[in-house]
């Protein structure tokens, strides 16, 4: 009898809601749309399209923040665009706090999903659009504005919540950031963290069911979706303005010849980046190179106080590395644009050492701007970016000792070869990754 009168509820509640629906509408579900990855790259070069190619579409962002003067200045400037903010509507979600991971130190998979379902429900509340698009990676929002709102729906996936490859990890017992030693140590605790992770695929592969369009943003996040989803998606490569990346002369070279080496490193201050295996490789090659001034520059934006905590975790690192902070490393933390852009200019090498990263568009731009990127051997620096190319365009590695013997292999080259390299990267990354490939894809399957 509950089950039929809750069956009852749910029809009722789900024929209000597409009794509300506004025509002629598309939202985005992108709560931390202000964060400069390359995220909310894809959701703003999509609004940018979508606003001028379908000005009949009234388009909406479902965001932490509400619409202000400086938080519509902050994207314009982090990605080069002038948005017309007057046709683009944010609409704020007070309940966008239950999706941190923080809240949860245990089964964070299963409660940040459930989360996820209320969260779009509020959402849902807000506004039931015709096109819903999930860019963020909560995929329980998609069977809420599916089922109840009777949506289109469309998944940009950037990275499965769950992956066969996180599975096989526990069952070999290998201890990482998000499988601690503690159950690497128990058989009792790993075959329990199984069983819970293979009931969530099984909850992963209900929304996928209640997914009408899916755009993966490579070949790793494809090959891995569709094992656990049931429909073939198509890769849309994430947009790169490559021509604001490019340079006419790269100055760390000058800075080499002058027996210093400035390496960088682009991306979000997040425990899966691995900064640790950065400083061990820094370590590495101040005692390969003592007569060499060497600095790792690290940018990476601090969004919450979870990311400024391991800032300080990496800073404490670096001293157990006998590394000092302002000679031998820096952080450089929400820069702008053109800091960006300045420091990858002075850099002669990058180096960018997570392990599956789902694409990699800080690996894309830094090869724009004439950097010789060093990147983990995995997901999308390998199957996407440097190891499907047919020549060298960077460097892979797994360890640390991967890597500073490719920054060594780097720095004892001929100048003429690291030229070489930088030509054929852009000339790989121009073809491949342009933002106009990005645009007509996304516009020609959303809208």
């Amino acid at each position: 009898m509950i089950l039929f009168f809750g069956f009852c509820a749910a029809i009722a509640f789900s024929l209000w809601c597409r009794s509300k629906r506004r025509q002629k509408s598309i939202a985005f579900f992108h709560p931390n749309c202000a964060d400069g990855g390359g995220g909310e790259a894809v959701l703003w070069t999509a609004v940018d399209e979508i606003t001028k190619r379908r000005p009949d579409l009234f388009v909406c962002i479902f965001s932490t923040l509400p619409k202000s003067d400086a938080l519509c200045e902050r994207i314009d400037q982090r990605f080069q665009f002038q948005l017309p903010w007057n046709s683009i509507e944010f609409m704020p979600l007070k309940s966008t706090w239950l999706l941190n991971p923080g809240n949860y130190p245990y089964l964070t998979l299963l409660l940040q999903f459930l989360a996820g379902f209320f969260v779009g429900l509020d959402a849902l509340l807000s506004l039931n659009p015709e096109i819903f698009v999930e860019t963020t990676g909560v995929p329980a929002t998609l069977p809420v504005f599916r089922i109840f709102g009777g949506c289109t729906t469309v998944a940009y996936v950037h990275y499965p919540m769950i992956t066969k490859d996180m599975i096989n990890r526990v069952a070999s017992r290998k201890e990482m950031y998000n499988n601690a030693g503690t159950i690497t140590k128990s058989l009792i605790l790993t075959n329990l963290k199984l069983l819970y992770y293979y009931g969530f695929s099984l909850l992963y592969y209900l929304c996928g069911l209640t997914t009408t369009k899916v755009l993966t943003n490579g070949t790793w996040t494809k090959e891995h979706l569709e094992t656990l989803w049931p429909f073939e998606s198509t890769i849309c490569y994430p947009p790169v303005k490559i021509n604001d990346f490019v340079q006419n002369q790269n100055k760390g070279e000058k800075a080499l010849a002058e027996k210093r080496l400035n390496v960088v490193s682009l991306g979000q201050i997040r425990p899966e980046k691995n900064h640790r295996d950065q400083l061990k490789t820094l370590s590495l090659l101040r005692e390969e190179f003592p007569y060499h001034k060497i600095c790792l520059k690290i940018i990476g934006s601090i969004r919450n106080e979870a990311d400024q905590i391991l800032a300080d975790e990496l800073r404490c690192f670096a001293e157990e590395l006998e590394l000092k902070e302002g000679t031998d490393f820096e952080f450089v933390h929400n820069a702008k644009f053109s800091e960006i852009l300045e420091l990858l200019q002075n850099s002669l090498c990058a180096l960018h050492t997570m392990v599956d990263e789902h694409f990699g568009i800080a690996v894309v731009e830094m090869l724009a701007a004439g950097v010789l990127v060093v990147a983990h051997k995995s997901a999308g620096p390998l199957k996407d970016i440097i190891g499907s190319s047919d020549k060298p365009v960077g460097f892979l590695g797994e360890t640390p000792e991967d890597y500073a013997n490719h920054i060594k292999t780097i720095i004892e080259s001929e100048r003429s070869e690291r030229e070489k390299i930088r030509a054929d990267a852009l000339q790989w990354v121009s073809q491949k990754f342009d933002e106009t490939k990005f645009r007509a894809q996304f516009l020609s399957v959303c809208c």
